[in-house]
Formats: structure tokens, sequence, C-alpha cells
């Protein structure tokens, strides 16, 4: 795939030709410098923008030839994000943010209240339900992030620097959750990072470099 951007009268490239291949229940990081590329591949890889030329498959679906509403159905029903920002509603509780994308789904209120109830518990946060997130640590506003990007059953879940606003304790505690969802339940993980700790949690680490794939590495600790 390649990705090039217009800057004014000027062309900027920012993938130049990656291929790659993800197998259902990987543990796949992404690192590279700042400007390397990595946040554009997510973006392909997560459905929010098309590759200038090339082509996406999605469980066998060509999806980069897809309109913005066929990508916008994808993104909801296959793919799980979480955000460096966490981007939870200030004004909902947790368990509220957990239920929103199936809100969105027009899941029946019962329904969605159960299932974010049993995301919530699976988060560790049962006990925080009705806190917002002013009322809860980064760490625990990350869990509730994590929860809602599972909301949907996705079959891939992408990270983009989710440890960036955490301490190390709280870090090390939102990547074991990771790999505890991908170990036991056998998601698809993707995490984007710069933080060598949190791209070593990964099974398979790729290093991008000025818009292409520099190297990838197995790693026999994760």
């Amino acid at each position: 795939m390649t990705k090039d951007y217009h800057m004014g009268e000027v062309l900027v490239s920012a993938l130049r030709g990656v291929s790659l291949e993800i197998k259902q229940g990987e543990f796949i990081s992404l690192m590279g410098k700042s400007g390397s590329g990595k946040s554009t591949l997510m973006h392909l890889i997560g459905c929010l923008d098309r590759p200038t030329s090339g082509s996406y498959r999605l469980e066998n679906q060509d999806v980069s030839t897809f309109d913005d509403d066929q990508l916008a159905g994808v993104r909801n029903s296959k793919i799980g994000f979480v955000f460096q920002s966490f981007n939870l509603l200030t004004s909902a509780t947790a368990l509220e943010n957990v239920a929103l994308p199936l809100l969105y789904r027009g899941v029946s209120k019962l329904e969605r209240t159960k299932i974010a109830e049993n995301l919530m518990a699976k988060v560790g946060l049962a006990d925080r339900m009705e806190h917002f997130p002013s009322q809860l640590s980064g760490g625990q506003q990350q869990r509730v992030a994590i929860a809602r990007a599972l909301a949907n059953s996705p079959v891939l879940l992408l990270a983009d620097e989710p440890t960036g606003d955490l301490d190390s304790a709280q870090s090390k505690e939102i990547m074991a959750m990771i790999k505890q969802l991908n170990r036991e339940e056998g998601l698809t993980v993707m995490v984007v990072t710069h933080d060598a700790y949190v791209g070593e949690q990964a099974k398979r680490i790729i290093t991008l470099l000025d818009g292409k794939i520099l190297g990838e590495v197995i790693n026999e600790f994760a």
C-alpha cells in the first residue's frame, strides 16, 4: 500500500509500498519515530482512511474499495479503538461510556447494560460503574476505554499509544490487560507506540522508517 498527502503544492508520501499480513490472534506492535508512517498505517488498517494505491483486505473483504458508509460499518462491527487520551464522555458514567457503541447499534437498554456490566467486570472495574471519568485515575479511565472498545465484539483491537498519558505502574497494568485479552480470548491486537517497553510486550515487533517497513522481530519472550 501507499498513502500520499498533499500539503499545499507539496506531495508527502506517508507510506511507500508497505506490505503486511496480520494473522488472526496475533499481537503486533508498530514502532518508529514521529513521521515514520506508523499512525498512517494504523489509520488504514482501522478503516479510518483509504490507501492511495494498493489494497487492504480485512476478513477476505477488500475494504479499500468501500465507500464512507461501508467503512463506518466495518469500524463499528469489526474494530475496537483505544487512544492515548481515553476519549471518554465526561458527562457520562463509566458504564454509560462502555455502553455507548451498543446504543449506536440500536441494542436495547437492558441488553447493552448487561453487556457493559460484564465488560466493566472483565477490566476489573465492577465497583466503579457509576463513577464519572473525573472520579477515576488515568489507568482506570483507560480500562473503561478498553471495555468500550470491546463492546461490539471486534475482531481487531487497535491501540494508539495506549499508555502515553499513564505512569509506569499504570502502563504495566494496561499492557498486562491487553496481553491477557490477546492470549485468553484470541483477540487480534495491534499497538502503535514509540515506547520500547510497550512495543516489547508484543509477539511481533514491526519497525517503520520513512514510510517503509525497516524490519520486524519475533519476540520469543512476549
